[in-house]
């Protein structure tokens, strides 16, 4: 059996650490914009099978389009905010 999940990735120029099951896919990204709060990406991934430790820390980071992105960051995704001209992109980071 699979499930899909939702993990947040805050839009503020950092890494994020993400505990999730070692074979999770990344399957979408979209925008969830704050009023009281800074924007963050979700991200939904497919799990499978759900029942597996939360043992695969991964390292997630926003860029802003124009933005440098170090050449071994892997894409996941991009969003477009709907009420503001900003495009962020998702970007998953290997561990040294």
């Amino acid at each position: 059996m699979k499930q899909v999940w939702k993990f947040l990735v805050p839009v503020d120029d950092q890494p994020h650490e993400i505990d999730m099951p070692a074979m999770s896919v990344a399957r979408h990204v979209d925008l969830l914009p704050q009023s009281d709060a800074p924007d963050v990406v979700a991200l939904w991934v497919e799990v499978f099978p759900p029942t597996l430790p939360l043992s695969g820390t991964r390292r997630f980071q926003v860029y802003a389009t124009g933005q440098p992105i170090p050449d071994y960051a892997t894409y996941v995704g991009t969003v477009v905010h709907r009420t503001h001209p900003l495009v962020w992109h998702l970007f998953e980071i290997p561990f040294p």
